[in-house]
């Protein structure tokens, strides 16, 4: 690597990484290798993701545009449980100019590593990359196979459904209740090992072996652009207890004891130092591959993760802080070690920012990155949850499903959130009232001061497309 004249770029997204699992941003400061990244990186306090999971915030980062900006993202939003590559739509098509593709011309050697199913090259994510690997398809490959696992063959089927509804119109709706949490939790268990979210490993390891592979083939004169998405923050988490369910909506809806919270988090907080490490690992092996001998660092979030704050479990929901407050930290290599170059940006930036950043480095000027006016986190919706259909046709049967069916209905919304100064609107596309909170006196959005702040609202629901 010591022949490129440019600096190399390192993406490393932490998928459903919420900012204050970092100490910069209120967290407890076990994560020593990110930790330590920190200490001597830039940091953007007030950062933000474009959507509000995983799809739409890669794609507005990739293709640099707002969530509402991307037709096929919106157009692809309600998708299947499924990962079979059939029945996924194409999120960024072909030839569109991706940050991988204007890296291309640049000079850059591309390369995307993924353990999100969802960011692949057969979804589009893999447009402009001279390569795309992500860790489903490499298991594939190596255990011969693939697709969909019993259970969600199963919840797929037509069979299965009709049943449901046949056993509904004899069962009282308190014991449909009790029967739905017992199936839940045994079908999310399920779900569980066929993805391989019951692990602690959701594929750190196998990241890091797919980038040493390719770097080890790479060639020395070209400058590399490496973008490593992983996955272990994201739920369901390996749960040391097994009868704790991790089902949101049930959580949401109030069917279950909100106490199996307490053992969530812990089993998230595992997977959190066990992706400390391994970042650590990472870094190592890129400072053996003399890919640090001259680069910069990218540590970020592609959205955060709700733990019942504002009634909101997981991400996929209403864009308040916890889902999109993210970190983001640049870190500066030289000959393999980072150079201390602390410094705490207070401004509120968006993570495409990071789009315009890296082409920066690339032509030789990575100066400020300069921070937005204002910042956008568009929410388009809840995507599909395993259990809808099976709650959509027995709602009216029990209180159960009925309060699951309208918290459904309640975040299934369209709404954007809005960062300008100090100031946070979440306009709402429809009847829910919008909000305005002043984030500095109140950084946990409690006290929706729209009244009082009528002049504000206005200039603010302007920024809004």
């Amino acid at each position: 690597m010591k022949g490129s004249k440019k600096p190399n770029i390192v993406m490393i997204m932490l998928d459903t990484f919420r900012a204050d699992y970092l100490s910069d941003y209120g967290g407890e400061g076990r994560l020593k290798t990110m930790e330590g990244m920190a200490r001597s990186g830039v940091v953007y306090k007030n950062a933000y993701s474009p959507g509000t999971y995983t799809v739409p915030s890669h794609a507005a980062l990739f293709l640099n545009k707002r969530v509402v900006d991307i037709p096929s993202v919106l157009r692809g939003h309600k998708v299947k449980l499924s990962v079979e590559s059939k029945g996924l739509p194409q999120y960024i098509r072909k030839r569109e100019p991706t940050l991988a593709r204007k890296l291309s011309d640049l000079g850059y050697e591309t390369a995307l590593f993924s353990s999100n199913p969802f960011i692949a090259e057969r979804t589009g994510f893999g447009e402009g990359f001279h390569v795309a690997r992500d860790t489903e398809s490499e298991k594939a490959a190596e255990e011969g196979g693939g697709g969909p696992g019993i259970a969600d063959k199963v919840l797929n089927s037509d069979a299965f459904m009709k049943s449901v509804q046949l056993a509904s119109h004899v069962i009282r709706g308190d014991v449909l209740d009790r029967l739905f949490i017992d199936f839940a939790k045994r079908m999310e268990r399920r779900l569980a090992r066929d993805s391989g979210y019951a692990d602690l490993d959701m594929g750190a390891e196998l990241l890091s072996k797919m980038v040493k592979r390719h770097l080890d083939r790479a060639s020395i004169e070209r400058p590399k652009f490496v973008f490593i998405n992983y996955m272990e923050a994201h739920e369901p988490y390996p749960l040391v207890k097994a009868d704790v369910i991790q089902g949101r909506w049930l959580y949401m809806g109030g069917l279950v004891d909100i106490g199996g919270l307490k053992d969530i988090k812990e089993a998230c907080g595992k997977r959190l130092v066990y992706l400390d490490a391994q970042i650590g690992k990472l870094i190592d092996m890129l400072r053996g591959q003399g890919l640090l001998d001259d680069a910069f660092v990218i540590l970020m979030s592609d959205h955060g993760q709700a733990f019942m704050e504002h009634g909101q479990l997981y991400h996929d929901l209403l864009p308040y802080n916890e889902m999109v407050r993210i970190p983001l930290v640049i870190s500066r290599f030289v000959k393999g070690m980072q150079v201390s170059s602390r410094k705490v940006v207070e401004d509120p930036v968006g993570l495409t920012l990071m789009h315009d950043f890296a082409l920066d480095v690339a032509r030789g000027k990575p100066g400020k990155a300069p921070p937005h006016n204002a910042v956008f986190a568009d929410h388009i919706g809840t995507a599909r949850w395993w259990g809808s259909d099976i709650v959509k046709r027995l709602h009216d049967r029990s209180r159960g499903f009925a309060r699951i069916n309208e918290m459904m209905e309640l975040f299934d919304t369209k709404a954007t959130a809005v960062y300008y100064k100090r100031y946070k609107l979440i306009h709402y596309y429809g009847e829910r009232r919008d909000e305005l909170y002043d984030l500095d006196n109140d950084p946990a959005e409690v006290d929706n001061i729209i009244n009082g702040e009528k002049e504000m609202h206005a200039k603010m629901r302007k920024m809004v497309k």
